[in-house]
């Protein structure tokens, strides 16, 4: 799929994206993401395993409590044009656990809608079954996860097949955000319907 670098607002106002988040993820690596696509007209979506608040941790390593939008468990997939996700080590093994949370990433790779995966939420990723054949970039502890699942490890720090991509070293989060615009332009312009109008997960026009 050719990517879009400089993607056109109209392609991105009026899709959905899901930030599926654990906990101890980065707070800056979502508030990154999240400002970048709701400055294109992206409604974006906190998803957490449950409803209660999750901590999120400053670059300073302070915490700070969030509240998600939705549980993974009542999200509906076909509502959400793509995802992105965001997990510390610990909260991505918990995700990884996470039966709702693998059963949304399958559903949306399923209908090759862009999945994005920063450091250790690539593990999420792996255990929805996502990562056989795939090029990923993944954490070296992350590793021995990645080959055990079929996955092609690359030695890039960020790595795209298809309508997947993942970043390991969070200094390159602003090419992995152009790239995801990219991805969710290209998936648009694929799915634009009849007589040229274009339509989001949600059937809103662009």
């Amino acid at each position: 799929m050719t990517l879009i670098q400089d993607t056109p607002q109209h392609l991105l106002g009026g899709l959905n994206v899901a930030l599926l988040i654990s906990h101890d993820s980065s707070r800056e690596q979502m508030e990154k993401t999240r400002g970048a696509l709701e400055e294109m007209g992206v409604t974006v979506s906190v998803l957490a395993s449950g409803r209660s608040a999750v901590q999120v941790l400053d670059g300073d390593g302070l915490a700070q409590s969030m509240k998600p939008h939705l549980a993974v468990a009542v999200a509906d997939p076909d509502a959400f044009d793509g995802v992105v996700v965001i997990a510390s080590p610990q909260g991505g093994a918990r995700l990884a656990l996470d039966g709702d949370a693998r059963q949304f990433l399958a559903r949306l790779d399923a209908e090759a809608k862009p999945i994005g995966a920063i450091s250790d939420g690539v593990l999420p990723v792996l255990s929805a079954g996502l990562g056989a054949e795939r090029e990923l970039s993944t954490p070296e502890h992350l590793v021995p996860a990645a080959e055990g699942a079929g996955a092609v490890v690359s030695q890039q720090a960020m790595a795209i097949d298809e309508h997947l991509i993942s970043l390991t070293d969070p200094a390159g989060l602003d090419r992995f955000i152009s790239h995801l615009k990219g991805l969710l332009a290209g998936r648009r312009v694929q799915t634009m319907a009849p007589g040229g109008d274009v339509s989001s997960a949600v059937g809103e026009g662009g």
